[in-house]
């Protein structure tokens, strides 16, 4: 009896200690259900794509072997206006893939979402297209 009750004292000193029993659950909103868009130095969503274009470099791996295609990036623009949770959610290469991931975790911060009143967490998607012309 003795050993479970150690478990289940080292279990709840784990869950507490990770912050989980305080913590507020953000909601996360979507582009189209905030009622102002997040943006990206005084524009919109096109002008933070021809940002990551602009600041994309092609890998020399991909271009070598010829691959090229798009990539699709997800991300959260949090309430703070950092970019935050970026995964890839479509991806041809893994090279082109990280090169996209990359740009976007250097983004400067933005002007966040806003949902009645206040400022939120919104997710978003853009597409990185890498061609070798």
């Amino acid at each position: 009896m003795k050993p479970f009750k150690l478990l289940v004292l080292f279990c709840f000193a784990i869950w507490f200690s990770s912050g989980n029993l305080f913590a507020q659950d953000e909601k996360l909103f979507t582009y189209q259900e905030v009622d102002t868009k997040p943006t990206f130095k005084g524009g919109d969503l096109n002008s933070f794509t021809v940002w990551v274009h602009k600041n994309v470099t092609y890998p020399s791996i991909a271009r070598d072997n010829g691959v090229q295609g798009r990539i699709i990036i997800q991300f959260t623009v949090g309430p703070d206006g950092v970019v935050r949770d970026i995964k890839a959610i479509r991806s041809v290469d893994v090279t082109l893939e990280k090169e996209a991931i990359r740009v976007v975790k250097s983004s400067p911060k933005w002007e966040p979402g806003v949902k009645d009143g206040a400022s939120v967490a919104t997710r978003m998607n853009i597409p990185v297209i890498f061609r070798l012309l």
